[in-house]
């Protein structure tokens, strides 16, 4: 386990901001039962059920409950809910439905669904009797009815599956937004994780303990899967749709998918689903031709049999079918048939549904809107929606997500294939990148369109439409930047650069310049990012663009500020800034700007200069007219300030205030920068168990980002914390654990907080020698860099090391130390004076 069950308690009592006599009253468990639970004297209840009463009281969901009983040692809600017997538990449990709340992301099933009764009888029996995790891959050319026949087995087995069904297409979709989408069923979000390989692994957390199936529809390599497959934990099953025989399926159970069997009546079954039993009766030879003539592909059958409910009778069809010839390039083993059925229901259309036909093949994404259908085919909106529904009478097109419509793969590549020139897909390429421009800041808008984008990005570099790239790259950017999925932003800003490089578009390379640094910070890489912003800079003053001066001094000064602790070079850069900012007359710079700046001046001691900047901030901040990242972090950095003055109570209002608008925009790095501010508050104030809560749920939320400065700032508090309850050794581990990282990841500022902790611990364990050099080398570094705070704490921190052997020097050590924290304001100094007055 990796919590107990006094963390994980104490984090949900302590979100639902209720005492545990409110939890007691509500749940009918005893207050002190409830009490020896959050102060760890019982780590294991007798009974799970009272857990269970907690956790309904709590209103935690099944996973959250889940995670509660296992932090116990009990087993899981699913796992409990299998094996209740007595009714009573069984009422308790009914909290977490087994079905109605489990996600079912399955496509539609087929109405005419026939045949695959030997498939569907073995796998069938597979997937219910196991007891572990379940790997099977179906194989077969493309139309064969792979996807039915996974679709059929999700709708049979959904009871079965007690934690839903998940469901994605390979095909059309990244890695990166699968992933997304798999989390965002259970509840939760790992857009904060950036790379394929973290985002992985922390779906494969949320999927340990799952009985879920799992569908990769229409897998193309191995690559694709590798991902996406669960912990060997839990009972889940993957079933992966493929054409190919990929590596990956060597170690799955593997099963061959084929047309339907000549000799058997499935195909004869779907043409009488489409045409009625007495029309399939009296033409039955012709439509057994039919479905030789199609090689009895499921995909052809269907497209044939829609077509002569539609149009053709079947006499006719069957002439036609008889004289075709030509081929479906794209198609597995180049079969003739799919491409026979494929001329014949072209041929059947009108002139214009042909065009328009065609003209879907421009799509390469999940699905697409009637208006982005209209624009490639250059037809009303009106126009598009009659063609689509015919075209879906015809099983031609499918309907996708609601009110939007997609084309089979083969059918599209065979739309494509028919079209003249490139311009259906330049017309594609223009529609989503204006689409990008214009809804730039509209992260849900540029969301739902994502793949699409992605694909016409594609296409305006395949087509050299390179301006048209650009463009789109740009405006797709903050949307990859707020979803954390920087591994796909950073090779598009690259070509994209290289672009605007041969064509000399400073302007863009600016932009891009600065997402490019904007990358480069988020993944804590400093050197890089400033050298990005640097560029960018000197592209700025040559075209004399003041917002992008204003935005690259911005973000130098946070570079040089945050990850070097270069106060003076980062306030040069910030005032430099200062007359560029204002010109703009763009609150949400100003806002940035000041706030930025009142970092950099609280840092060197001038706190009443910069809470005149933060506050100011906050003003301008209230004229962009939406919450936003920028309110949160004005918000936590007043705490910060009303804390260090021993204002606590005005402070926790700042700082939930800021948690608040923080949990809202998800901006996770700041959330747990706020909770690790909370917790030290909490410290101070003598309630150790909350500080503990905050600063545990800080530390997660730092880890899972991968957020270095956040990671060594809640582990640094958290040294803190175990100090004041004398718990030593783990102190001094929470305190080397966070100096490594601190020094690795070359956060000089953080460094020094560190050892001025160590020097309180050894002070605790009277090692003074130890205690002394600790404190000294925080006073270096507090004097290399003009910290004024941290200054003051290692001269008081001396003054107590050198109490017993010099005290004409401890006394002159905490005199300078009291003269700092009087002139910054801070509540220390009230205690530096009493220990100065009971000097002898």
């Amino acid at each position: 386990m990796d919590d107990v069950l006094m963390d994980v308690l104490g984090r949900f009592v302590q979100r639902q901001q209720r005492s545990a006599r409110q939890v007691a009253a509500l749940s009918d468990v005893s207050a002190r039962t409830v009490m020896n639970w959050l102060s760890g004297r019982v780590q294991r209840p007798h009974r799970w059920q009272q857990l269970v009463q907690v956790a309904v009281v709590l209103g935690l969901n099944e996973v959250e409950a889940t995670e509660l009983l296992q932090s116990a040692g009990y087993p899981s809600v699913a796992d409990l809910r299998r094996e209740a017997t007595a009714v009573t538990d069984q009422q308790l449990l009914a909290a977490w439905p087994d079905t109605s709340g489990a996600p079912f992301q399955a496509v539609a099933d087929l109405p005419y669904f026939v045949g695959r009764e030997e498939l569907l009888a073995e796998l069938e029996m597979l997937l219910r009797n196991g007891r572990y995790v379940t790997l099977y891959s179906l194989q077969g050319m493309g139309g064969v009815g792979k996807t039915a026949l996974a679709t059929h087995l999700a709708y049979r087995l959904r009871p079965f599956f007690s934690d839903g069904v998940l469901w994605a297409r390979l095909d059309t979709s990244d890695t990166m937004s699968i992933l997304a989408s798999f989390a965002a069923a259970y509840g939760q979000d790992v857009s904060a994780h950036h790379d394929v390989e973290a985002r992985a692994g922390a779906v494969r957390r949320i999927l340990a303990d799952k009985q879920a199936l799992i569908v990769l529809d229409n897998a193309q390599s191995s690559a694709q899967i590798r991902p996406l497959l669960p912990p060997s934990t839990g009972k889940t099953a993957v079933i992966v749709t493929t054409r190919q025989d990929l590596a990956v399926s060597d170690n799955m159970h593997r099963l061959s998918v084929e047309s339907f069997p000549p000799d058997s009546d499935n195909s004869l079954n779907v043409f009488t689903h489409f045409l009625g039993p007495n029309i399939a009766r009296r033409w039955r030879s012709e439509l057994q031709e039919i479905a030789n003539l199609l090689g009895h592909l499921p995909l052809a059958i269907a497209i044939a049999a829609g077509l002569l409910a539609a149009h053709l009778t079947i006499p006719e069809y069957l002439a036609q079918l008889r004289a075709a010839n030509q081929r479906l390039n794209s198609l597995i083993r180049e079969d003739l048939s799919v491409r026979l059925s494929f001329d014949l229901s072209y041929r059947v259309l009108s002139t214009q549904l042909q065009q328009f036909f065609i003209s879907l093949g421009a799509f390469g994404g999940n699905d697409f809107t009637v208006a982005a259908a209209a624009y490639v085919a250059d037809v009303t909106e009106m126009e598009a929606l009659d063609a689509l529904l015919k075209l879906m009478q015809l099983s031609l097109v499918q309907s996708g997500r609601p009110n939007r419509y997609l084309l089979h793969p083969l059918l599209r590549d065979y739309a494509r294939e028919k079209q003249p020139n490139v311009q259906m897909q330049q017309r594609m390429a223009y529609w989503f990148v204006e689409y990008a421009m214009q809804y730039r800041e509209d992260y849900a808008k540029i969301g739902m369109e994502l793949s699409n984008l992605t694909f016409a990005l594609e296409t305006a570099q395949s087509l050299k439409m390179h301006d048209w790239f650009v463009k789109g790259v740009l405006g797709v950017f903050p949307t990859w930047q707020v979803r954390g999925d920087i591994a796909t932003a950073i090779p598009h800003l690259q070509n994209a650069l290289t672009r605007v490089q041969e064509t000399e578009d400073w302007h863009s390379q600016g932009q891009i310049l600065s997402f490019l640094g904007a990358s480069a910070w988020m993944l804590g890489r400093p050197q890089e990012s400033e050298t990005y912003h640097n560029k960018g800079l000197q592209l700025a003053y040559m075209l004399e663009d003041s917002d992008l001066i204003s935005k690259s001094l911005i973000n130098l000064g946070n570079v040089v500020g945050g990850f070097y602790s270069d106060y003076d070079r980062a306030k040069t850069y910030l005032l430099e800034a200062l007359p560029y900012t204002r010109q703009l007359d763009n609150p949400e710079r100003n806002a940035i700007l000041l706030m930025t700046l009142a970092n950099i001046v609280y840092e060197q001691g001038d706190w009443a200069e910069a809470e005149k900047y933060w506050q100011e901030g906050l003003v301008q901040d209230r004229k962009f007219g939406r919450p936003n990242v920028n309110s949160a972090c004005l918000y936590r950095n007043l705490g910060v300030l009303t804390m260090g003055q021993g204002r606590f109570d005005v402070a926790n209002t700042y700082l939930n205030e800021a948690l608040t608008l923080a949990r809202d925009l998800e901006a996770t790095k700041v959330v747990s920068e706020i909770l690790t501010i909370l917790g030290q508050i909490a410290n101070e104030q003598g309630d150790y168990q909350q500080a503990k809560i905050y600063l545990d749920e800080a530390l997660t939320l730092a880890r899972d980002i991968n957020a270095p400065e956040a990671i060594v700032q809640a582990l640094s508090i958290l040294g803190y914390w175990a100090m004041s309850i004398d718990a030593l050794s783990r102190s001094d581990a929470y305190l080397q654990e966070a100096l490594a990282i601190s020094q690795q990841a070359n956060l000089t500022w953080l460094a020094a907080a560190i050892h001025l902790y160590l020097g309180e611990v050894y002070l605790k364990k009277n090692v003074l020698p130890l205690a002394r050099q600790a404190f000294d080398t925080a006073l270096e570094t507090a004097v290399d860099l003009n910290m004024p705070e941290q200054k003051a704490v290692a001269l008081f921190g001396l003054a107590r090391a050198t109490h017993s052997t010099n005290i004409t020097q401890a006394r002159q050590h905490a005199e300078e130390s009291l003269a700092i924290f009087e002139e910054l304001g801070h509540f220390v100094g009230k205690q530096i004076r009493q220990w100065l007055e009971n000097l002898p």
